[in-house]
């Protein structure tokens, strides 16, 4: 099996696992600006807040303003891949 299909593999076996987040599992992210300052609600900017939870192998993100919308849930690598493309301009609109 190629290095992809063992990453595939595992990762397969990663998110059938059934992982249980509770709240004190999760912190608050913020949003910060271009110049890596964290971003506030003044002067008309849009700050995002998301609460990111890690356990077992896997990611768990949700909106800090309305938890009970639940959660999202990632593979480490997945949400490594997105912070690298995020933090590189990959997302920028």
């Amino acid at each position: 099996m190629d290095n992809l299909g063992v990453r595939a593999k595992r990762h397969a076996e990663q998110m059938s696992k059934k992982v249980e987040f509770c709240d004190s599992d999760f912190e608050k992210v913020r949003t910060v600006n271009a110049n890596g300052d964290p971003a506030s609600g003044n002067w008309g900017i849009v700050v995002l807040c998301v609460e990111v939870a890690r356990k077992d192998g896997q990611v768990a993100v949700r909106d800090s303003k309305d938890r009970s919308r639940g959660h999202l849930v990632f593979s480490n690598e997945e949400w490594d891949a997105f912070l690298l493309g995020a933090k590189s301009g990959q997302f920028d609109v």
